[in-house]
């Protein structure tokens, strides 16, 4: 892990902030894999659970039908890949990541923590929270306490909703990809070569191209893409 803020990223708005928008957080290096065990061990800990979930069934005779549909195992996808399709807590976790990756997400927070400051006692100032407060929910699609102390760059996960005004990007989503993705990003925001990252990141034979589409589907997780992977299970849970 390294230590990193973000604030370097969002010069206009360091005037003025709050003090605590001004401290180092734990951030994973992004040379290193084993900064991102956790999402790995969600990984593991998904496919744990549908082996479980199917075990559960062979005990009746087998999935019906209609749920092999909903949940894909009908569709030409690989085993694993259909295993996981539709885990909440594995596609939270990694929805989560790609999120707070996002440098418009990353400034919202920044000037909704201003707002928050001024507006003790002030009640146009309170408004302007509000309004604040609306805009991270409708532009991200998510909720959360906002009430309680946030960060977001490491703090608690936030409820994702359906609905949101930022558009996603249609990809093919590589769930046993999300590390190389999240690394890539890092490596990128860090300041590294992209030949620097591929030769890290996808050692080998053709690990530049490999590269360039990580890029791409990277960066359609954090422009909105995220909400895609946490709320495709939604349907069905509800």
């Amino acid at each position: 892990m390294i230590d990193r803020t973000f604030l370097i990223r969002l010069p206009d708005l360091a005037e003025e902030l709050p003090q605590h928008f001004f401290r180092t957080v734990p951030w994973p290096d992004w040379r290193e894999a084993g900064d991102y065990q956790a999402i790995e061990e969600h990984f593991a800990a998904a496919v744990a659970r549908r082996e479980a979930f199917e075990r559960n069934w062979d005990q009746y005779g087998g999935m019906p039908e209609r749920l092999r549909h909903i949940l894909g195992y009908d569709r030409q996808e690989s085993e694993t890949k259909a295993r996981i399709t539709h885990d909440p807590a594995y596609d939270y976790h990694a929805a989560w990541e790609f999120l707070r990756r996002n440098q418009g997400y990353q400034r919202d927070w920044a000037i909704w923590s201003r707002a928050r400051e001024r507006a003790q006692g002030n009640e146009a100032a309170g408004r302007h929270r509000l309004d604040a407060e609306d805009a991270i929910r409708e532009r991200y699609g998510i909720d959360t306490d906002f009430d309680k102390p946030a960060d977001p760059f490491t703090g608690g996960m936030p409820k994702f909703m359906k609905i949101a005004q930022v558009p996603t990007r249609k990809f093919r989503r590589s769930v046993q990809n999300y590390t190389s993705y999240l690394r890539v990003l890092d490596g990128l925001a860090a300041g590294a070569r992209r030949s620097e990252i591929a030769a890290v990141v996808f050692p080998g034979e053709g690990g530049k191209k490999r590269l360039e589409r990580a890029v791409a589907v990277s960066q359609a997780l954090v422009g909105g893409g995220y909400r895609e992977i946490a709320t495709r299970h939604r349907d069905w849970l509800s």
